[in-house]
């Protein structure tokens, strides 16, 4: 799945019919986004080893560029409810506006969505999911 995780996340939780209340938010965001900067980088592949499914400077710019152009035009707003300027998107947004929404028919994981074979990292680059994608990249 998009986070690497066992998908206990997007699960139907108690009290939802079908589909969870998160995968369903991922699939109407996905259904009024472009994601031509990402498809742009290759039509994806299956990575079996999640140690291999490094995301390269490359692909994080194709990120940044995505979320620039889609931040402001769709009215992206933070957990607080606040409205969302590119400057200040971190990964909690980027989960819920891209990588949920782009992984939620194939139930990949993000980097498979656009990598031509396994990406071995180079770097292994600490983060924490609150800082703005900016100041990562």
């Amino acid at each position: 799945n998009a986070c690497g995780c066992d998908g206990r996340h997007l699960a139907p939780q108690p009290g939802a019919s079908g589909e969870s209340a998160r995968l369903a938010e991922a699939r109407a965001i996905a259904a009024r986004a472009d994601f031509s900067e990402l498809s742009a980088l290759g039509s994806g592949c299956r990575v079996e080893l999640t140690e291999e499914r490094a995301i390269s400077l490359k692909q994080l710019r194709a990120v940044w560029a995505h979320l620039d152009r889609r931040c402001g035009v769709e009215g992206w707003v933070g957990w607080k409810g606040d409205a969302l300027v590119p400057q200040k998107v971190n990964l909690y947004d980027v989960n819920k506006y891209v990588i949920l929404p782009a992984t939620a028919d194939r139930q990949c994981s993000f980097v498979e969505l656009f990598a031509s074979s396994p990406q071995r990292p180079r770097f292994f680059v600490s983060h924490w999911w609150g800082e703005p994608v900016r100041a990562f990249i």
